[in-house]
């Protein structure tokens, strides 16, 4: 197998592992290899984006872990959307190599905090080794497909559905305000209505001499035998 190396100390392949898991310690059991092997494959189906995960004994005297971590990964996925967990088991520390792809593919504030999460996970030395990367690796898949699914479907537009859905709530909006707007409407109408007082205007009326319906009087009325 054709190897490059980091100072001629840390060997690893020159072509990137097919299970995207290359543990040159032992460290994983195989199952739980396989478990990650299987979570990685699927994260590259449904995003595009590679994910290694790298598991050395310990790394170059002369290089940091964060150095070491970003030169696999550009080495595996030059030019590409790419994680890279590197984990030296001599020094039990781990390191997470973003691609520049990423940054600009993502919103940096979400990759920040997914960053955050996933080292915290690293750092529960309490756990076994195995579970502390299998949930770290559960955890950077699963996040950056939730934001892959986001940019997809802001790219794409809204569906067809959605757009139903939209114009619907739309037009059920636009109903009710127009029922509240004649409601209120009618209610200050009413209320106007109510407190307007109509006065009929005084009017003279001329005296009629003799007349029995003269001079203002309307109706006259008399008690029997009057």
């Amino acid at each position: 197998m054709a190897v490059h190396g980091l100072v001629g100390v840390f060997a690893y392949p020159a072509a990137p592992p097919p299970s995207c898991v290359w543990d040159d310690t032992r460290a994983l059991p195989p199952a739980t290899e396989e478990q990650i092997s299987t979570a990685i494959l699927s994260f590259q189906k449904s995003t595009g984006c590679d994910f290694w995960l790298a598991a050395v004994t310990s790394v170059d005297a002369g290089a940091t872990l964060r150095e070491s971590s970003r030169k696999l990964r550009w080495d595996w996925s030059p030019h590409r959307p790419a994680f890279l967990l590197l984990h030296s088991r001599g020094k039990d520390a781990s390191s997470i190599s973003v691609s520049p792809e990423i940054w600009n593919r993502y919103p940096a504030s979400e990759l920040i905090g997914i960053l955050q999460t996933a080292g915290a996970r690293l750092g529960q030395k309490s756990l076994p080794l195995e579970e502390r990367l299998l949930d770290t690796v559960i955890t950077i898949t699963q996040e950056i497909e939730r934001l892959e699914s986001i940019r997809q479907r802001q790219a794409t537009g809204p569906s067809a559905l959605e757009q139903q859905a939209a114009i619907t709530f739309a037009l059920i909006v636009t109903g009710v305000t127009c029922v509240g707007g004649l409601l209120g409407w009618r209610a200050r109408t009413r209320r106007k209505l109510k407190s307007t007082v109509c006065h009929f205007p005084q009017a003279a009326v001329a005296s009629r001499l003799g007349a029995l319906f003269g001079g203002g009087v309307i109706a006259e009325t008399h008690p029997p035998g009057g």
